[in-house]
């Protein structure tokens, strides 16, 4: 027989009839007569032959003893073996997570159809007007919206409807718009543990109408005092911050406006036009090709920064940007309401005429895109600055400790320098 090398094995003394033959290659099994426990020494066969052996032995092993598995691997051990039981309990569509409940088919219409049928005639009245007021915002028929979400409201006044805000809003009804807002966003971020980001930004735009309101003589009846803006900040603090660029930027943009911080606006608007990139081409050119915005931060971006100078009563620069933003929209589809939204504005306004585009140039190709961003940054800047009143330029020019005395294309020039070193310090 083949002598095999076994370092892990003192041969002190063996029967001659012990074999160590493996059944498999390279693994050596000691022969099931002799007692398989690494810290057993037999001095004995645990054979029960009656046979007397012409020689006694002692076989010694010496073996690691088996590595004890850790708390975590005992934890995915014993988590495998749950999987494995729960596998067949529950079946998607067939059985459900809570004992003795009703299981609906994976059908969305039988679903709404068997909920209407298991609920109260009130319950069934808001989903159904609900559902009426969103098909009127797709089909940009404001006043049904209006009165579709009212009655919703009428019915259930703790329903959450942040579209209802924005439809006041375009109605002009700031302070009621305000009031729903705020609540929808204390709704959401109570059930969600997420910041109500798109609630807070038609608030703070509501809030921007009023603002502009009073400073144009009329009367509001609704407070707009940073007392009450501190409340609305402090109620979201302990939440996580929005992970969604553009909505993150659009937030800090209104923020900014409403705390009247004139720095912090310029820049963040500079990084929303850079996330929009350059005019996209107009709706009857436009294609998937020419506009790639498989993120959508084009979209969004146009559309918020258009919603911006809205606020500010900053009509000619809204409509521009809005009908960007619908150029984009228009070559992606209606299966997302948000993507109707800029045709829904410029409807309002009534900047939907035909053949009256703004003239922008073709979709870049990407590299000269990323060539550019620095440059559309600077530009928004620019034009931020100079679009500013001398009040506004010198108030500025003495908040960040420059000379106001100069004349104001000067001091435009200075201040235009001053934040585009800020830009760049804030991007490092």
């Amino acid at each position: 027989m083949m002598k095999m090398k076994l370092p892990w094995i003192l041969l002190l003394g063996f029967h001659r009839s012990a074999s160590f033959t493996s059944p498999i290659p390279g693994r050596p099994t000691i022969n099931p007569s002799v007692s398989r426990s690494p810290f057993h020494l037999p001095h004995t066969p645990t054979s029960t032959s009656t046979s007397t052996p012409t020689s006694t032995s002692t076989l010694v092993l010496h073996a690691t003893p088996k590595k004890t598995p850790s708390e975590s691997e005992k934890g995915r051990r014993e988590e495998e073996k749950r999987r494995l039981e729960r596998v067949k309990d529950v079946i998607i569509g067939q059985t459900s997570a809570k004992p003795d409940a009703k299981d609906l088919e994976l059908d969305p219409v039988k679903t709404a159809r068997d909920l209407l049928e298991a609920g109260t005639i009130a319950e069934n009245r808001v989903y159904l007007e609900t559902e009426r007021g969103m098909a009127a915002l797709r089909g940009m028929d404001m006043e049904e919206a209006f009165e579709a979400f009212n009655s919703v409201y009428a019915l259930k006044p703790e329903v959450y409807l942040w579209q209802f805000g924005m439809v006041l809003y375009y109605r002009g009804e700031y302070e009621r718009g305000m009031e729903i807002l705020e609540g929808n966003a204390k709704i959401y971020e109570e059930r969600f543990g997420e910041r109500g980001s798109e609630e807070r930004i038609w608030m703070d735009a509501c809030r921007l109408k009023l603002k502009l309101r009073q400073n144009t003589g009329q009367s509001v009846t609704e407070s707009v005092e940073s007392e009450r803006v501190s409340e609305s900040r402090d109620s979201e603090s302990d939440l996580p911050n929005e992970f969604r660029k553009v909505v993150q930027l659009t937030r800090e943009l209104f923020t900014a406006s409403v705390e009247e911080n004139l720095t912090t606006e310029i820049l963040t608007r500079a990084k929303l036009r850079q996330l929009a990139g350059a005019a996209p081409t107009t709706k009857s050119t436009a294609t998937a090709t020419t506009v790639r915005d498989p993120m959508g931060y084009k979209l969004s971006s146009w559309y918020f920064l258009g919603l911006h100078h809205d606020a500010l009563g900053q009509l000619e620069q809204s409509k521009e940007c809005m009908r960007n933003a619908q150029a984009i929209a228009a070559t992606k589809g209606d299966e997302d309401i948000f993507h109707s939204f800029p045709a829904l504005h410029m409807t309002v306004r009534g900047w939907m005429d035909t053949g009256n585009e703004v003239p922008v140039a073709p979709t870049q190709p990407k590299q000269e895109e990323e060539d550019t961003e620095e440059d559309i940054m600077m530009q928004s800047i620019m034009d931020s600055v100079m679009g500013l009143g001398l009040e506004d330029v010198a108030g500025e020019m003495i908040r960040k400790g420059l000379k106001n005395d100069k004349d104001e294309s000067t001091m435009k020039l200075d201040l235009i320098a001053v934040l585009i070193d800020e830009l760049i310090e804030s991007l490092l």
